[in-house]
């Protein structure tokens, strides 16, 4: 997310880096992130932009680790139901 964030605004992504580097925890780490991000005094990211440039960062081989509960819900809302 930070490379994502980096790309788009280099400045804002380097403060944001400090944050969450400095947080302790991966709630206190999102929670920099997110504020960071998107509850800035001025100049909010934003959020159509950023999951763009996420996506493009995903899709150039960054790890991405989806977990179960969000993988299984995709799973089941694309699940092709047969007519009765």
């Amino acid at each position: 997310m930070l490379a994502a964030l980096k790309e788009l605004h280099p400045k804002i992504g380097e403060t944001v880096a400090v944050a969450v580097e400095a947080a302790e925890g991966d709630a206190a780490k999102a929670r920099a992130l997110f504020s960071g991000m998107f509850e800035r005094p001025q100049n909010n990211v934003q959020k159509g932009r950023f999951g763009q440039a996420l996506a493009q960062v995903i899709a150039d081989g960054a790890a991405c680790v989806v977990p179960d509960y969000i993988r299984e819900a995709i799973t089941h809302a694309c699940q092709v139901k047969e007519p009765e």
